[in-house]
């Protein structure tokens, strides 16, 4: 495992270490346990962000196109779409894509937790919207990140998920952990 001591999102460079290795990846119908610590929205926009940052630097051009995979830009692209196609106006394509997302999202929810969430539906359509919105902060802002704080201490990711850390606020000081 010492092959993977350079970076911070190990689990990428072990799943591409396996497929490397000719080996399967096989993806578990239940998902691990997570203790992401405080849940408050300062720590889930700065987990957000930690994230997309080292997406970003171990798949570069994930920059382009992850944002494509969100609701707020795919809606308004595909009323284009459908627009041209069926003559659908986009003042009736973007609500119904908006409620499709929000009730697939929610569908999604409930499968994991095998059955009714523990929170109510309108606690979901409030934190679907937040989540939602804040990817119009939180990726222009990662694109323009230059480190990562993790565990208490400020990292640099370099392209190719290579991880190194900052001493003593030089960022020129840099060594590989």
């Amino acid at each position: 495992m010492r092959i993977l001591s350079s970076y911070l999102g190990e689990d990428f460079f072990l799943s591409q270490l396996i497929i490397n290795k000719g080996w399967r990846v096989v993806l578990s119908s239940q998902p691990t346990g997570q203790n992401p610590g405080l849940s408050t929205l300062t720590s889930f926009k700065a987990r957000m962000m930690r994230w997309m940052y080292l997406r970003f630097a171990a798949m570069p051009l994930l920059i382009l196109f992850e944002p494509l995979t969100e609701h707020i830009c795919l809606g308004p692209l595909t009323s284009l779409a459908a627009q041209y196609l069926f003559n659908i106006p986009f003042y009736i394509f973007i609500p119904v894509h908006m409620v499709s997302w929000c009730i697939m999202d929610y569908i999604l929810s409930a499968v994991i937790e095998n059955g009714r969430p523990a929170y109510s539906v309108f606690s979901h359509i409030k934190a679907w919207i937040v989540r939602e919105l804040m990817i119009l902060y939180i990726w222009p802002n990662v694109v323009l990140m230059r480190e990562v704080s993790w565990g208490g201490k400020r990292f640099r990711v370099r392209f190719g998920g290579k991880t190194e850390k900052i001493i003593n606020g030089d960022s020129h000081a840099l060594i590989h952990i």
